[in-house]
């Protein structure tokens, strides 16, 4: 048994993200949103060698399969980024339970038409149980303000 993670350690408008599994970090701007981690799951090596979209993979049966996990022993391969933050850019952090069952593209609209991150993350949640709920759902969200504070 093991378990995924996702987090991220702020700076100034630097931060790093680290990840193992299929938690994700994702970069959203009043531009789109962005995945930013790279899921380390059987699916995601399928879709990077053109074998499967990334259509198929959400509906595929293996989707569940992560090849890296913290606890399962064997070496682990952390994946670790750096990237610079500006104005208005949001940093959501999030199990799959969010991500297998909210599109990016509905996650992006919750998060850009909330007032503030605490009711984002709310409505995230409620739309993932409203879609089925089938795994545990895991939502942070770090605003950026003019002075790159969080």
């Amino acid at each position: 048994m093991g378990s995924t993670v996702v987090g991220c350690l702020v700076n100034g408008d630097a931060v790093t993200v680290v990840h193992v599994g299929d938690s994700r970090a994702y970069l959203l701007n009043p531009g789109g949103i962005q995945q930013i981690t790279r899921d380390h799951s059987w699916v995601a090596e399928q879709v990077a060698n053109g074998i499967l979209t990334p259509d198929e993979a959400r509906r595929h049966p293996f989707r569940n399969v992560i090849t890296q996990a913290l606890g399962n022993g064997g070496e682990l391969d952390i994946s670790v980024q750096e990237l610079h933050v500006k104005e208005l850019d949001r940093i959501l952090l999030c199990s799959d339970g969010l991500s297998g069952m909210v599109q990016d593209e509905e996650i992006w609209d919750i998060v850009q038409n909330s007032p503030d991150m605490e009711e984002a993350a709310g409505r995230l949640i409620a739309k993932a149980m409203g879609n089925g709920g089938e795994d545990n759902i895991t939502v942070v969200i770090v605003a950026f303000d003019s002075d790159k504070n969080v």
